[in-house]
This record gives structure tokens, C-alpha cells and sequence, in this order.
């Protein structure tokens, strides 16, 4: 009888692990502090990003790399310090610094009945660039977009008749900054401001979808801890309205204090601020 030596085929499986090599460990960021990272300063066509640090009383944009040294810094005045520190990129350069601009909220008046006003900065130097601040009105938050199609961005704001809220007003205003958003998002809907805001005790929040998609709406508190789901399935398109009473899932009353609600829809979610006042 013949004998065959068979081969002996060994076949091993090789999985590259990625290398992990620590970077940088940041100081010390006190746990009050909101942080991030934003796209803050344009080279050429690419927008850079910076570290953010964000509390009731200011707003500091560190260096550039791995810093949390500041190399800018608005303080809050004291209407802006009752909004709860609420500054939000713009995600535009309106001024041609190759920086991003923002605004800020701010709460003028009592806490019966406070009025809304808002000022856009530049990031770079704290410079205002406009400001709405009338005691007849109440503004809500500025947006951007190419609204009549002219290849320019206009500066859409909305404001209520103050204090009666029977009627409220658009104002466009040219921007002369050319295309689209340098940062916008393709998102499949749009999250508006909650109204009213500060408020006791329910607020309404309103968000529009541009088809008919599965949603979430979540309220969290300032630790980042959920305390209710308003919606949780799916919605038809358009104008959605929700309201909220200030409580918990558990039907509890939630604490003064500053809130955040992320609705969520398809791959996109967008956050937003709101204060509760007693």
C-alpha cells in the first residue's frame, strides 16, 4: 500500500488592532462647564476646529491644537447671565474674518414676563455685529438662509408684539456673504426655539419635518441625565407642536434650572436650551 504525505494547510486569521497613543490629557475643566469642540477659524476652504468651554457667566474658545488656554473670551452681562449663558454658532463668517460668528440670548425685564432680545458677535474680538433689543418686542433667535434665491444670505429674525403676543412680524436682512451656510448640515428638519422661554409652567416646543419620519424629543437636565420623553414614534411631515409641563417621567415637578431637549429624526439631532423658572 502506498502512503501519501498530505500538506498541512494552516490558515490563521490576522485582525490589525488600531494603535492607540495617548495624545494629550487636558487640564483640569470644572464639571459646570459645558465643552466641546466647534469649527471656529477658516483656512482656505477648510474650517479648523477649537475647543469650547461654556457656564452660565462666560464662554471661552481655547487655542489652537491641544489647549485649554483661552485665546478668546465673552463674558455674559446680566441678561445674558438670566438666559443661562445661551451663545450658539451661527456656522457662517458674516464678517470676513475667516472667524465664525454667533448670538446670544438674553432674558430683559421680570421673571413674570421676561423679554427676549439677541445680539450676533464676532468669536475673534466679542465686536456686536447687530443687535435686537426693543422694549415693544419680543425676538426669537436669528436664523440663515438664501431665502430668495439671489446667491446671497439673508438673516431671517422673528418677533412677537410685546407684552401681548397678539401678532408677530418677519425681518430679512441682507447678509452680502455669498452660497450656503459654510457649515450647514442637510438636516430632514428644522428645531425651533421652545416658547415661552424662560417659563412657568409649561413651554411649547415646535420642530417641522420634511417627510414623515420616526421621532424622539427628550428633555435632559444640565448633568446630561433624561428626565422625560415627549415623543417617541413616527410623525407625518410638517409643523409639529409639543408642549411640556415641567415634569419628569415619573409625573414629578422638575427643579428651577437650565434644561436641554435634542429631537432626534433618521440619522440627525439638534439640541437646544431652555430655563425653568418658580
Amino acid at each position: 500500500m502506498k502512503k501519501y504525505l498530505l500538506p498541512f494547510l494552516a490558515i490563521f486569521s490576522f485582525t490589525i488592532l488600531p494603535q492607540f497613543n495617548l495624545q494629550w490629557t487636558s487640564s483640569a475643566i470644572p464639571y459646570a462647564k459645558l465643552s466641546g469642540w466647534m469649527y471656529y477659524e477658516k483656512q482656505g476652504d477648510k474650517w479648523l476646529e477649537r475647543l469650547y468651554t461654556i457656564d452660565s457667566t462666560r464662554f471661552d474658545v481655547m487655542g489652537t491644537g491641544y489647549s485649554t488656554t483661552p485665546a478668546f473670551t465673552y463674558t455674559f452681562n446680566a441678561a445674558e447671565k438670566t438666559a443661562g449663558g445661551q451663545l450658539y454658532s451661527l456656522e457662517t463668517d458674516l464678517n470676513g474674518n475667516n472667524v465664525v460668528d454667533a448670538y446670544i440670548l438674553a432674558y430683559n425685564g421680570v421673571s413674570t414676563n421676561y423679554r427676549q432680545s439677541f445680539k450676533i458677535i464676532d468669536l475673534s474680538t466679542g465686536a456686536t455685529l447687530l443687535e435686537k433689543n426693543d422694549a415693544n418686542w419680543y425676538y426669537m433667535y436669528p436664523s440663515l438662509g438664501d431665502i430668495n434665491n439671489d446667491g446671497y444670505l439673508e438673516l431671517v429674525v422673528v418677533k412677537y408684539e410685546y407684552p401681548l403676543f397678539a401678532n408677530f412680524y418677519y425681518e430679512i436682512y441682507s447678509t452680502g456673504v455669498t452660497g450656503n451656510k459654510d457649515l450647514s448640515v442637510n438636516y430632514d428638519f428644522s428645531l425651533m426655539q421652545n416658547y415661552p422661554n424662560p417659563f412657568n409652567p409649561e413651554t411649547k416646543i415646535e420642530f417641522t419635518l420634511k417627510n414623515n419620519s420616526p421621532v424622539r424629543l427628550d428633555i435632559f437636565d444640565i448633568s446630561g441625565a433624561k428626565v422625560r420623553t415627549l415623543v417617541n414614534g413616527e410623525l407625518q411631515q410638517g409643523l409639529q407642536s409639543v408642549s411640556w409641563d415641567g415634569r419628569n417621567d415619573a409625573g414629578n415637578k422638575v427643579p428651577t434650572g437650565v434644561y436641554m431637549y435634542t429631537l432626534t429624526a433618521g440619522d440627525n439631532s439638534q439640541t437646544k436650551k431652555m430655563v425653568i423658572l418658580k
